[in-house]
């Protein structure tokens, strides 16, 4: 044994190798460990590969690491002496068994890294379908990688496998009777086919995430300009530097800007009495008559307690140059959840989900009077709830008026952007339904829908022809019922406000198999819009898939 470890040869190597192992095994252990911040299907095959390389590694001692630095008078010598192909007169031994391993473990490195870049592809081309499709083909993979191979290799297990001794004496090598070049012959068009595979799949991933780097780049092309962070001057970054960590109005510390523009900024503030985070809006005085500062406050005057809104909870002057108002927001924009999927889509069941709680959060702000006028992913929040729940709040009510005032909404930049109606494009007054049909649109953003393309001048004829024939837009099952809202809320402006209806579609949009029916039975059951939005964390944030 001495004599092994006393070998550069085997040392050098062994000693690296052994501490990337142990580095190996802690990362794979942080993922399983931390398994909720990713999708189930990475950390399936982050499990199976560690269960991969272990065994190869081990296995690699008997085959090739020992053998090959043991010489004629070695320790280990006399072992591999009595189980040569003169001493070695059984039928079948575990030494077949290791030698079989030796080449099975060649097929399933390369089969593993196969579907290692298949899971990103399918990732990255088909997200929304990503996980269902995984989660129904994980045994397939788990025998495909490790006893396919076996397979492939079988005839070394029912060969006779031997050790063999280097012609000068110094080392020991594994054999088999069954030819070398038999092995090779097979080996080597299966590898080179899943290495031509795995340059494809990968080369067409970055191709496809490539030709989303411009909505990544320019996130805001179908988003209203008044939501564009402009560049600072001199002058807006002093006023910024010294209002961070500033206390207003005796109890408000500034902690983070969260936007700005000409003459608007919102900031995180901490409530040094109570401990809450809450969100300071801020606008210069001499536009304090601004209507859409005005409509704002109006709103919060006159709505309270309605869920899915912010809570008013201050308002004050500042320097005497701003006018400010405290309020409850917390949590990232739903765009912010789309932009880092970089263009791809959410899950349907959770559009269905974001959906139903948007239609019930906009139905209590017209119970109570009032349309908001400005609904697209940038005014939809998402946080976690005391529950443990995604929740989405509701926000900038700088176009939310009251439904009688609504047509004064038309003067407003609004209708010209991504998210607007095709009635309110054209001149009509603005009423609940452009509410809703613009939470349509959104849904189809978070599908990745975009009939409407990027470049505004071109909206309103391609939103006309979207209007005209809406369902040729939806091409999957999963998202029809998008497109039957759409098309049952331009009913509705017709025929009158049916809110059991417009439930009814939510509550039959989606079905999936049911997990209690026998194998075999057909028996469906719906998607409750009700249930939870389902998340994983990353770094401390919850993120939507």
């Amino acid at each position: 044994m001495i004599d092994l470890l006393l070998k550069p040869s085997f040392v050098i190597p062994f000693v690296p190798e052994c501490l990337l192992m142990v580095l190996y095994h802690y990362v794979v252990h942080i993922v399983v460990r931390n398994r909720s911040q990713f999708k189930p299907s990475f950390v399936v095959l982050i499990v199976l590969g560690c269960i991969m390389n272990t065994l190869a590694f081990g296995n690699s001692f008997i085959t090739a690491r020992v053998p090959r630095n043991t010489a004629e008078n070695d320790t280990f010598s006399d072992f591999f002496k009595s189980h040569d192909i003169i001493n070695d007169i059984e039928n079948f031994s575990w030494i077949q068994i290791s030698h079989t391993l030796h080449y099975s473990f060649a097929y399933s490195q390369y089969f593993y890294h196969s579907f290692f870049c298949l899971n990103r592809f399918i990732g990255i081309v088909f997200p929304k379908n990503c996980e269902k499709i995984w989660k129904k083909s994980f045994w397939p993979v788990v025998i495909i990688i490790f006893f396919v191979p076996i397979l492939i290799v079988h005839r070394i297990l029912f060969g006779r496998s031997f050790y063999r001794i280097g012609e000068n004496g110094d080392f020991f090598w594994i054999d088999s009777t069954y030819s070398r070049a038999n092995i090779y012959t097979i080996m080597v068009p299966v590898t080179s086919f899943c290495t031509i595979f795995n340059i494809s799949v990968n080369i067409i991933c970055y191709l496809k995430m490539r030709r989303k780097e411009r909505f990544v780049k320019y996130p805001n092309a179908h988003i209203s300009e008044s939501y564009h962070t402009l560049s600072e001057n001199p002058i807006q970054m002093a006023f910024h530097a010294r209002l961070l960590n500033e206390i207003l109005n005796g109890k408000y510390l500034v902690t983070t800007r969260i936007f700005h523009s000409l003459d608007t900024f919102v900031y995180r503030v901490s409530d040094l009495n109570s401990s809450e985070q809450l969100a300071m809006k801020m606008v210069r005085v001499n536009i304090f008559e601004d209507v859409g500062f005005y409509n704002e406050m109006e709103f919060f005057r006159n709505s309270k307690n309605i869920n899915g809104i912010p809570r008013l909870v201050d308002q004050f002057y500042y320097m005497d140059q701003f006018a400010c108002m405290v309020m409850t927001i917390s949590g990232r924009h739903l765009g912010h959840h789309l932009l880092r999927l970089r263009g791809r889509a959410f899950d349907e069941e959770n559009t269905l989900r974001i959906g139903w709680r948007l239609f019930h959060i906009l139905c209590d702000m017209h119970e109570k009077g009032y349309v908001h006028g400005k609904v697209n992913s940038r005014n939809v929040l998402v946080e976690i709830g005391w529950s443990g729940e995604i929740e989405l709040t509701l926000i900038d009510f700088s176009h939310t008026v009251e439904i009688k005032d609504s047509p004064n909404i038309v003067s407003e930049p609004c209708p010209t952007v991504w998210h607007s109606s095709i009635s309110v494009m054209t001149g009509n007054p603005y009423t609940i339904y452009d509410d809703f049909v613009s939470m349509v649109f959104l849904l189809m953003d978070t599908q990745d829908i975009n009939p409407m393309g990027n470049d505004p001048q071109l909206f309103p004829s391609l939103k006309q022809a979207f209007h005209e024939n809406p369902m040729e837009f939806f091409d999957e099952e999963e998202t029809e019922w998008i497109g039957v809202l759409y098309k049952e809320f331009e009913n509705q402006r017709t025929t009158g406000f049916d809110r059991a209806k417009i439930e009814t579609i939510f509550s039959n949009a989606l079905t999936l198999q049911s997990s209690e029916s026998t194998v075999g039975s057909q028996a469906e059951s719906y998607v409750n819009p009700r249930s939870h939005i389902t998340y994983y964390k990353n770094n401390g944030s919850e993120w939507i898939y």
